[in-house]
């Protein structure tokens, strides 16, 4: 049985041949701009991110590096595209992810074996459902620590933390608010500079 369960995904891509999608296909696409992931067989092609999503998530690489230069400087912060490794059959491109100094070993030339320690998506109209079950059902497989759900139209990020093999809400926050991030400490705000 797939992550997928019963929700369809607009931009899951069938085999013409009928089998599923493997690490050794996903390795052979092309490096056509498009980004691709790889859930338990499904090859999904995600839309081109629409321009709130991509002010968003420049302002919060470079809040993010901006702190975490300043207390965690081992810390390494990427950006999409960049492939992360998180089963056999799970490769995914988050927005953003952070690698702790304790999971530096799992950086590699080609990009993250293992869960990040953080990840971090921003939801676009296309992909808001994919974000919030299938990616999420994937991270939770993994063991990602610490999920970071970003809506640059409701204004909002949600911090998600793994308890139980499940994720729960740690925190919903907006405006003023600083971030409190179990993973990374608590980090000065204000969570409206994330939306410009």
């Amino acid at each position: 049985m797939t992550l997928l369960g019963e929700i369809a995904h607009p931009y899951s891509i069938a085999r013409s041949d009928g089998r599923v999608w493997t690490v050794a296909d996903y390795l052979q696409l092309p490096t056509d701009g498009r980004r691709y992931e790889l859930i338990e067989g499904t090859l999904f092609m995600n839309p081109s991110p629409h321009q709130p999503h991509q002010e968003c998530l420049g302002e919060i690489h470079l809040w993010l590096r901006l702190r975490l230069d300043d207390r965690r400087p081992s810390c390494k912060v990427f950006i999409a595209p960049f492939d992360v490794y998180l089963r056999d059959d799970i490769i995914v491109q988050p927005d953003l992810l952070v690698l702790l100094p304790e999971h530096l070993n799992r950086l590699a030339k080609d990009g993250v074996h293992g869960a990040p320690s953080v990840v971090i998506e921003i939801a676009s109209p296309g992909t808001a459902t994919y974000d919030r079950h299938d990616k999420l059902l994937a991270y939770a497989k993994a063991a990602v620590g610490e999920y970071w759900l970003v809506d640059p139209i409701a204004k909002t990020l949600e911090i998600l933390v793994l308890r139980g093999g499940r994720y729960h809400t740690h925190a919903l926050l907006d405006g003023p608010a600083d971030v409190p991030s179990p993973a990374l400490g608590m980090l000065a705000g204000p969570v409206s500079r994330f939306f410009v």
